[in-house]
């Protein structure tokens, strides 16, 4: 028979983002000293081509869009539409 320790932790990652560029396109995003805390990401343009759905076609909003990951962990999603 086996229980949990009260002392164990368990962490996974599975519930946890992972922030990175996920774009062909570069960040437009301009970062000033005041925000040297915060990391910009790309998350998808026109140009990029989604795994298993190669036909697909973003096109809502050509400049694309984003999200900021404030100091304070919460999150700030962006799109640029021209």
């Amino acid at each position: 028979m086996s229980a949990c320790n009260k002392n164990e932790t368990t962490t996974t990652t599975a519930d946890q983002p992972e922030f990175k560029n996920r774009s062909k396109a570069e960040s437009f995003v301009t970062m000033f000293p005041d925000f040297s805390g915060v990391s910009a990401y790309t998350l998808i343009s026109s140009n990029d081509t989604i795994t298993n759905s190669p036909n697909f076609v973003f096109g809502g909003a050509p400049d694309g869009q984003g999200f900021l990951k404030n100091p304070d962990g919460s999150r700030l999603h962006y799109g640029n539409q021209s």
